[in-house]
């Protein structure tokens, strides 16, 4: 069962802003309603990625600059690897890719295969042509998918899978755990983060304020809804 961690409270400060669940594979499926085409606003993000003005947001608002698109601190961007207990020989998964800075980051830290995916073009474009970049397309690949359709991978791939702030978009979230249920070897994890609500734009250092505890761990409203999809939560 997923718990809650001791840091995620305070008297004096409020609750931390994003959550995070960790699972490991067990069995099984599950279906919902077709996804949204709303992605036309992510091209621009995407194909002006490597612009000096979006970097100089990125190190503005994070404090370092690895491409993010996501609401992940980088904190919790370092801690997620430890949590997928990724060493060189790991295979891994990234759902929902974006323009792929967080994957190619990962290669080059840790010496690990990655194939991300996104379901915008921009997006996959961006992130292989960083790939060559970065001198890492030899571990990183980028493809076009939809989460919730039927993934061209075969059954027990990847040692680990992992997504940042994307479940919240897709409406048949079922699918995406079924898929990552299938895709997962024996004693995989998988993580992703969703996000809460902060207005307005902040600085990195707001964003720590609101932000203070870092993870925490805990079973969802819909827990038994992954369970039947065949994930099961794990204590952290």
């Amino acid at each position: 069962m997923v718990t809650k961690c001791r840091r995620c409270y305070s008297e004096t400060r409020p609750p931390v802003s994003r959550i995070h669940y960790l699972a490991a594979k067990v069995s099984s499926t599950g279906r919902e309603e077709p996804m949204s085409k709303k992605i036309d606003l992510y091209s621009s993000s995407y194909s002006n990625y490597s612009l000096e003005t979006y970097s100089e947001v990125r190190l503005e608002t994070y404090g370092e600059d690895y491409g993010q698109t996501s609401w992940v601190s980088t904190e919790e961007s370092h801690e997620i690897p430890e949590l997928l207990q990724l060493i060189s020989d790991s295979s891994v998964l990234d759902i929902g890719c974006g323009s792929g800075g967080y994957a190619v980051g990962l290669a080059k830290r840790i010496g690990c295969r990655v194939v991300g995916f996104e379901i915008n073009e921009s997006g996959v474009k961006t992130a292989n042509a960083l790939a060559e970049d970065e001198k890492v397309s030899a571990l990183v690949k980028f493809e076009q998918h939809d989460a919730s359709e039927e993934l061209p991978y075969e059954d027990n791939s990847f040692d680990a899978i992992y997504s940042t702030d994307v479940l919240c978009h897709v409406p048949r979230r079922r699918e995406v755990l079924s898929n990552t249920q299938r895709l997962l070897k024996p004693g995989g994890k998988f993580v992703f983060s969703d996000a809460l609500v902060i207005g307005g734009l902040i600085s990195y250092e707001e964003l720590e304020n609101r932000c203070p505890d870092g993870l925490y761990f805990f079973s969802p409203p819909r827990r038994q809804r992954a369970i039947n999809t065949g994930i099961r939560p794990q204590a952290a």
